[in-house]
This record gives structure tokens, C-alpha cells and sequence, in this order.
């Protein structure tokens, strides 16, 4: 198991940001109670990881890959783009709630709900579509690049499920948080609600992006230095500050 942890996080840097970002916003707006100490990746994993996934779990690890191959052509650098357009564009969304027309009432408590869920939707639609996108990069590599590959797509498919179902909770307690800041018989805060809905959103795309950016960097160790030199580096994957923004288009990136 901890070979399997070390491949789904191949370089990560000790300062990148991490779910303790989205927990520690949870704490500040009294949403939730962390525990004294936060378990580890293996931990984590083992409670998560059962019989069902041991199987493939050690095939990954054990069945034979193609032999190391150079990445073809500009394969970091069109990662690269793909991943900086796709975030891009999930920033840009976070930052433009609540869209509404000029002159019209701000969204209330439950439109905010709804519309919080229908962004994470988006979310989970376009990064996983990336990752797989990440995936068949690294396959192409072959050796440890294709082993990692099978690793996380193994890993997506339990983490994943898991991640949608505790993140999911998040709508509703957006909506307790707005009865907090609610006296009783007063009328919603709603700025102070889509404030909060922006910065929980954006903490949850900095989360989101971890396992993306774990696949980038084992990407990017495995380019030839030419690829290397002409590819930009990777930004941190901070969200923007809250504010309002143009509506933006409506349509994610495709491929």
C-alpha cells in the first residue's frame, strides 16, 4: 500500500496546497469540528481501499508495462494547456456566482444550494475528464509512467466515489451557515452567503486539483529536456480572491 500511495503522489512539493485548505475554511466558518490529528495518506487509503480493491489494486503494481519511451511530440506542453484552460475555466465560473441579470434580486438560500451542487457537478465532470486525459499521456510513456497511470485510475474510481459523497454535504451546510449569520425573524444575509459560497467553492476546486497536478509533475519528470525547457511551469493551484466578475462562458473546454 505504501508503494501505492508513493505512485499516486510522485513529486508532490511539501508546501502544496491540500484538503487541510477546505477543512480549515470549514473550521473558520463553524461549519464542522476537525479531529486533533488528521490521518496520513495510508491511513486515509485503508479505510477506503477493501477486498474488492485488492485484486486490482496488486495488478496494477505487479503486471508487466511497455519498456520507458520519450513522450511524443509536445505532450508536456499540450498538458500543460489543457490543464491551465480547464481550471481557467472552473475558476472563472466560482468567481462570477451568483449569475444573475442586471437589476435582479440576488439568488436566495435554496437557489444558492442548487446552484452550488450544479457547479460541483461541473467540477467532477471536467477534472475527471482531465485526469484521464493526464492518464493516457503518462500510458504513452510507458515503464513507471504507465504503472502510475493504472494506479490512479484504479485510485479515481474508489476516491472519487468517496470524495463526491462527503463533498456533497457541502450545499446543505452553505445553507446552515446561512441560518447562523440569520437572526431569528431577520432576512438572509444573502451577500454574506454568496461569499461564503465562493470561497467554499474555490477551496473545493484547490482540493479537486491535487490528484491532477500529482500527474502533471510525473509528467513533466518524465519529458526530455527540450520539453522541459519549453513548457511553463506549472502554477499553484490557489483559487482567486472572491469577487464579482463578467459571467463566463458557459461552455468547458473540449478536446
Amino acid at each position: 500500500m505504501a508503494h501505492a500511495a508513493s505512485l499516486a503522489h510522485p513529486a508532490a512539493a511539501p508546501d502544496a496546497p491540500s484538503g487541510a485548505a477546505l477543512t480549515s475554511l470549514l473550521e473558520q466558518l463553524d461549519l464542522i469540528r476537525a479531529p486533533a490529528r488528521a490521518p496520513s495518506v495510508i491511513e486515509g487509503l485503508g479505510r477506503w481501499l477493501g477486498w474488492a480493491e485488492a485484486g486490482p489494486l496488486f495488478e496494477a503494481l505487479n503486471t508487466p508495462v511497455p519498456v520507458a519511451a520519450a513522450l511524443p511530440g509536445d505532450a508536456l506542453t499540450l498538458a500543460e494547456q489543457d490543464l491551465a484552460q480547464v481550471r481557467q475555466w472552473l475558476s472563472r465560473a466560482v468567481a462570477a456566482e451568483p449569475l444573475t441579470r442586471r437589476g435582479a434580486p440576488l439568488p436566495d438560500v435554496a437557489e444558492c444550494r442548487q446552484r452550488y451542487a450544479a457547479l460541483q457537478h461541473q467540477m467532477a465532470q471536467a477534472l475527471s475528464a482531465l485526469r484521464q486525459r493526464l492518464r493516457a499521456h503518462l500510458a504513452a510513456a510507458g515503464g513507471d509512467a504507465a504503472r502510475l497511470a493504472a494506479v490512479d485510475a484504479l485510485l479515481a474510481r474508489v476516491v472519487e466515489a468517496r470524495e463526491s459523497l462527503i463533498l456533497a454535504a457541502l450545499p446543505a451546510l452553505l445553507e446552515r451557515r446561512a441560518e447562523q449569520r440569520c437572526p431569528s425573524g431577520a432576512d438572509p444575509d444573502l451577500p454574506g452567503l454568496h461569499a461564503d459560497m465562493r470561497e467554499l467553492l474555490q477551496a473545493e476546486l484547490v482540493l479537486r486539483l491535487q490528484p491532477l497536478l500529482g500527474l502533471l509533475e510525473a509528467l513533466r519528470a518524465r519529458a526530455p529536456e527540450p520539453q522541459r525547457a519549453r513548457a511553463p511551469e506549472p502554477q499553484r493551484a490557489r483559487a482567486p480572491e472572491p469577487q464579482r466578475a463578467r459571467a463566463p462562458d458557459t461552455e468547458s473546454p473540449t478536446r
